[in-house]
């Protein structure tokens, strides 16, 4: 993945292409873990998960254990928005509100 610096946080950032052909920005180290679609039970952690998969798809669920029934094993980048300092320069005005 060709990285550049962010305009606003200077960290160095990737971008994905999305299904709708537009670009995201993400930061560029793989993250792989096992995630789930099930709320964890009562007294466990709960831990979301948003990652942008390498084909531009989002993926949302909540972190499992390594291997535990019903979970799989996902890799994909956090999307830097979740991370820059200055993102809310980038957000766009809401519509109607």
């Amino acid at each position: 993945m060709t990285t550049r610096p962010c305009s606003a946080c200077l960290q160095a950032i990737g971008f994905v292409r999305t299904p709708a052909g537009r670009a995201t920005p993400v930061n560029p180290e793989l993250v792989r873990c096992w995630v789930t679609d099930e709320l964890p039970a009562l007294g466990q952690e709960v831990f979301r998960v948003t990652l942008v998969l390498t084909d531009g798809r989002i993926l949302r669920g909540y972190r499992a254990l390594d291997g535990a029934p019903g979970a799989r094993q996902v890799a994909g980048y956090v999307s830097h928005f979740a991370t820059c300092t200055d993102a809310a320069q980038f957000r766009r005005p809401t519509v109607g509100v």
